[in-house]
């Protein structure tokens, strides 16, 4: 396979929902359910729409942005689909200030753990239903 899944190595959830072997097969588009910590690159469209739900503004820089977006749409009725012969390439990339700060930090870190743990508490009839 010429394909290789994002993240596959050091965070194994955040791209697994996709199903990459069944995309590479597929010719017709797949509905997907939702997993926890799934964190696709997504198309969205933004104009009028009052269900697309703002990025939670506490993450700011590295850590759980992307994937507390991906579970709000979710948990506003949006559904994922894949699409086959479609491309995205992930160049690789210098870390970013926010990124060394996390790896390098242990306060960094904690602090990213409790607002992780703040929107779950915010969060929480949400997550535990779904």
């Amino acid at each position: 396979n010429f394909h290789r899944r994002y993240k596959s190595n050091n965070q194994p959830r955040a791209h697994a929902a996709t199903d990459y072997d069944r995309w590479w097969e597929s010719s017709e588009p797949y509905q997907i359910e939702y997993e926890s910590q799934y964190e696709p690159f997504v198309v969205v469209k933004v104009n009028n729409n009052p269900l697309l739900p703002h990025f939670d503004s506490r993450f700011v820089g590295y850590g759980w942005n992307k994937v507390s977006f991906i579970f709000d749409l979710h948990s506003a009725g949006f559904k994922f689909h894949v699409l086959p012969n479609s491309w995205l390439i992930h160049r690789t990339h210098q870390k970013t200030k926010y990124s060394l700060a996390f790896a390098a930090s242990p306060t960094t870190r904690i602090k990213n753990r409790a607002i992780r743990f703040e929107w779950l508490i915010d969060n929480r009839n949400d997550v535990i239903c779904r």
